[in-house]
């Protein structure tokens, strides 16, 4: 994912892109906009999180439709204008993004610090030979700039985390202007789904892919905000989005 710029407020606001200079190519690939058509796959339902099994985690998407949700789309290059239904898509219990343009989902609530954020996501097999598949999970979201933490989940690019206007330390070793990279990839290949967990707890984040810890950072901001996903190219789909409250 590339660094870009959050204009505030409502669903209708326009939202602009900063690109700087070599601005580190693929930011973010957390937190999502995707772009190319797809060819079709045929998966089973996905099914809600055991209740049982998570006693304490709430959904954040009820595999029916976006309800919580909230959408920031960018005008196309030809000035079209699209709704959230143009680029965003339910059945099944999966949500589909397919790139259109730039494009923000958002949770309505903004009172997430502390928690346990879990998904599952895959990428889809892409006809377009553009730029590659990019997205990425935002949180601890601030709208009005790009304020927040963000795990990149570009295709072949999961896992490093972007302090984007906030402040925390990662290892030097891995880290870069804009970037910490992740220890391993340990993403799957197209049209398999990966699982995805943050925690965010107080001033530590932890990124894990698949069960394996891939991405750390300490004296983070500890700051309310929203959950977000940045769709920015290709076609990506998502399920069994939920989270757990953790008291600090």
């Amino acid at each position: 994912m590339r660094r870009t710029i959050i204009k505030a407020s409502s669903s209708n606001a326009r939202h602009r892109r900063h690109r700087g200079i070599a601005v580190a190519g693929s930011l973010l690939g957390l937190t999502l906009a995707l772009c190319g058509s797809v060819a079709p796959a045929q998966d089973a339902p996905a099914e809600a999180a055991d209740a049982k099994l998570e006693p304490d985690f709430t959904p954040l998407f009820n595999g029916k439709d976006l309800t919580g949700w909230e959408a920031n789309l960018e005008p196309s290059k030809e000035g079209i204008r699209f709704k959230m239904e143009d680029v965003c898509s339910v059945s099944d219990g999966v949500l589909t993004g397919t790139c259109k343009t730039t494009s923000w989902l958002y949770t309505k609530r903004s009172d997430y610090t502390n928690f346990v954020l879990k998904l599952e996501w895959r990428w889809l097999k892409q006809k377009s030979k553009g730029r590659g598949p990019d997205a990425g999970l935002l949180f601890r979201l601030a709208l009005g700039g790009m304020t927040c933490y963000a795990m990149d989940l570009g295709l072949g690019d999961t896992g490093p985390l972007w302090p984007l206007g906030r402040k925390c330390k990662t290892d030097p070793k891995r880290t870069n202007k804009w970037r910490c990279m992740p220890t391993e990839n340990a993403e799957k290949p197209v049209e398999q789904w990966n699982q995805c967990v943050i925690t965010a707890d107080g001033g530590d984040l932890t990124l894990e892919v698949n069960g394996k810890v891939i991405n750390t950072a300490t004296d983070a901001e500890v700051v309310a905000g929203h959950i977000g996903l940045l769709l920015e190219a290709g076609t990506i789909q998502l399920r069994n989005i939920r989270i757990k409250g953790l008291k600090k």
